[in-house]
């Protein structure tokens, strides 16, 4: 069993053609993390999350809006390197000739 959502790094695009080309039917499960600041409690279960996250930063810290919106700037910008690294199943790990989709 895998973690299939926001702490995936298992996946990291290899176990999934793995255990495809040796024809292991495991299932992959999601993993509900969730961020917490003082009171505030978010659920990151989807890409919207980053925007609720960035409520939260505002709301208890309103006179840090710009840095607050400097470090969003930042997990954008590594959420989609991320998604590069880790969004999609690693050619490195699939037959060419087999697996054309």
């Amino acid at each position: 069993m895998f973690d299939g959502d926001v702490r995936a790094v298992e996946n990291a695009g290899m176990i999934k053609p793995m255990l495809e080309e040796l024809e292991i039917d495991l299932p992959i499960y999601k993993s509900d993390v969730s961020v917490g600041v003082e009171n505030y409690v978010i659920g990151a279960e989807r890409k919207k999350s980053v925007d609720d996250y960035e409520e939260m930063p505002k709301k208890l810290y309103p006179e840090s809006e710009k840095e607050v919106e400097r470090v969003i700037n930042v997990i954008r910008k590594y959420d989609k390197y991320m998604n590069v690294l880790f969004g999609n199943d690693s050619p490195f790990f699939k037959d060419a000739k087999r697996d054309r989709s």
